[in-house]
């Protein structure tokens, strides 16, 4: 009977096992990661959508004339289905109105979200 070395020997079949199971893992782990960002990522692009909305909505609020201002109800945004919006004017004195606007929306995982912004319009300053 020949007997090697053991430095002449390659990997044992244990060996190569260890090592499948460790790349396995790191790449099991990896694409985990990957798949999470990209989530986040369909998450923040969500977020940003619902601010340019609400910008635009407050511009679009500050061009009506103080006396036409009124609340309504969630409409779809135009040009964008996937967001709604809805106002809520409140008088605080006779000549200072607040504006509430907001955008609602809703979340990859199926949760309603919604963002808000609210600005104080007076009489005369038009």
């Amino acid at each position: 009977m020949i007997s090697r070395s053991r430095s002449r020997v390659g990997s044992t079949l244990l060996e190569c096992v260890a090592s499948i199971v460790i790349l396995g893992t790191g790449l099991v782990a990896g694409i985990s990661l990957f798949g999470m960002h990209e989530t986040v990522v369909a998450q923040e692009a969500a977020v940003a959508g619902a601010s340019r909305h609400l910008r635009a909505e407050i511009e679009k609020q500050r061009t009506v004339p103080f006396d036409r201002l009124k609340s309504f109800t969630a409409q779809p945004v135009e040009g964008d289905p996937t967001y709604s919006v809805s106002s809520s004017v409140v008088v605080v004195e006779s000549d200072v109105v607040s504006v509430t606007s907001i955008i609602t929306w809703t979340s990859l995982s199926g949760v309603r979200q919604k963002i808000s912004a609210t600005s104080l319009r007076c009489r005369g300053a038009d």
